[in-house]
């Protein structure tokens, strides 16, 4: 993968840059506005017979490889107009028919992917605890026990081709056939198999989706331990999912030309909502989170349990270690 990014604004992000990984605007500050292209490549030969063209970005990509080569561009725009709200979009491209345009092309379609999220982070000011953090003060008390609330809240909707991810080198010259090149993270199974996950979208070809999570957290569960703060900790959170799927789109056997079924295939409609409750004490935490799930028109429940015992290690400043 290769990507640039230019990044208009204020002032520098770069000691952040890392964390825009995950999240596009989270490198930002407040005002700044970025703009990233990015290259994702698949290569796969076999008996692992990779050539000097691999190894060089310009020379391996699309018509310049000697085989094949699997490439997906993302186009990546984000702005974080205050420093509680990061806006993100992404179009991504499998490939680009150009028959529209009058150049001669393949009977493959546009490939494209988009998704749009938002996130939203501040402290929840509550009156009271103001008020009395105030009163503490005025007596020379210490106030690092009246910890703020904090929101977080995302939301996401976005959708893939039918096609997305499935370039396998098929009507390639001289008919390089490849199923490793279809972007696909094969996870073994310790019971035997596979689990197939896509790698270039969270859900896989022919989705739309709509997601949202957050949660509400108060003392410890808001993070890092401070000198002075409550060991205890409690979070009240928030997960949705809508999944609108094209039944046959998949990445194993989905075919790539001349396919006239797939993109009007029957469409599988599907929505998760969970509740998920934490409560924390030091490095130790219980969740639990009930769901609601539907399928199709059949309903389901589920109650995960989880308790956890984090081992952190690290340098402390100040009087309290």
């Amino acid at each position: 993968m290769s990507k640039i990014t230019w990044t208009f604004g204020p002032q520098s992000s770069g000691d952040k840059e890392s964390a825009g990984a995950a999240w596009p605007a989270s490198s930002l500050s407040p005002g700044q506005f970025s703009l990233s292209a990015a290259d994702h490549a698949m290569l796969a030969r076999y008996n692992n017979r990779f050539y000097l063209t691999d190894l060089f970005p310009l020379i391996s990509r699309h018509q310049a490889s000697v085989p094949q080569t699997n490439n997906s561009m993302v186009l990546t725009a984000a702005w974080q107009p205050f420093s509680w709200l990061a806006l993100s979009v992404q179009a991504g491209f499998d490939d680009i028919n150009l028959n529209g345009i009058g150049v001669s092309d393949t009977a493959t379609p546009t490939i494209d992917a988009y998704v749009l999220g938002a996130r939203f982070a501040a402290p929840l000011k509550i009156p009271a605890a103001q008020k009395e953090q105030k009163a503490q003060e005025k007596r020379g008390l210490s106030a690092f026990n009246t910890e703020p609330a904090v929101i977080h809240a995302y939301i996401e909707a976005g959708s893939t081709h039918w096609l997305w991810g499935n370039y396998d080198g098929s009507q390639a010259q001289p008919n390089d056939v490849n199923y490793f090149l279809r972007f696909i993270y094969r996870y073994p199974r310790y019971l035997g198999g596979s689990i197939l996950l896509p790698l270039t979208s969270p859900y896989g070809p022919g989705v739309r989706w709509i997601s949202s999570h957050g949660e509400i957290a108060f003392g410890r569960a808001t993070g890092a331990r401070q000198a002075g703060a409550s060991r205890w900790g409690f979070s009240l959170g928030y997960r949705l999912l809508f999944l609108d799927l094209n039944t046959e789109a998949n990445l194993i056997d989905t075919k790539v030309y001349n396919n006239t079924t797939t993109e009007n295939a029957p469409r599988s409609y599907n929505v998760l909502a969970s509740i998920p409750i934490s409560l924390t004490f030091g490095a130790l935490c219980g969740t639990i989170e009930p769901a609601y799930l539907w399928h199709d028109g059949q309903s389901a429940f589920e109650l995960e349990m989880s308790l956890s015992y984090r081992i952190l290690a690290g340098t402390y400043t100040g009087t309290e270690q």
